[in-house]
């Protein structure tokens, strides 16, 4: 049986938001097909084990070295061919609870949607860490490895190195 359901997704998407109240300088961004998230640093990452169990729960063609990537269109059925939800809404906030926390990237860029079936990106469910931060040394994620940094060093906080001459202007 499958851990995967609408409600649980529902639930830690809707905890990991800001509340009225809550100082919103510090944020994770996450862009989805329609929505574009900023989740609350701190509760998201209390919620990274179990996105990762669910994002497992999603066919082997989604996952990264299994199948690759497959169309968000079939991501209503999990891994045991039942369908856990039957709402495009509910798919893009597991897949942007994915992308927020680096689980899922979308490996083709929206203006090439178009020519996906339905209009719907491709998502992969990543393998986690890639390789070693050519700065400091720490793990790096897929959508990090081929500039080499990771996230704080690319942005000058740990190695100073000058990312202009590389065009980057970030």
């Amino acid at each position: 049986m499958s851990d995967l359901n609408a409600s649980r997704v529902d639930t830690i998407f809707r905890d990991c938001l800001f509340s009225e109240e809550e100082d919103k300088a510090d944020y994770v961004e996450a862009i989805g097909i329609l929505a574009t998230v900023h989740f609350h640093p701190g509760r998201l990452a209390s919620y990274e084990k179990e996105i990762k169990l669910l994002l497992s729960e999603l066919p082997d063609s989604f996952q990264e070295k299994l199948g690759g990537g497959m169309s968000f269109l079939n991501a209503c059925m999990d891994r045991y061919d039942h369908q856990w939800t039957g709402l495009h809404a509910t798919m893009e906030q597991l897949f942007l609870l994915g992308m927020a926390t680096k689980m899922v990237c979308c490996p083709l860029p929206r203006d090439l949607w178009p020519a996906l079936p339905g209009g719907m990106p491709y998502y992969t469910v990543v393998s986690s860490v890639r390789g070693t931060c050519t700065a400091c040394g720490n793990p790096i994620a897929l959508e990090e490895c081929y500039r080499g940094y990771c996230d704080d060093c690319w942005h000058g906080k740990t190695d100073g190195y000058d990312r202009s001459q590389n065009g980057c202007t970030s």
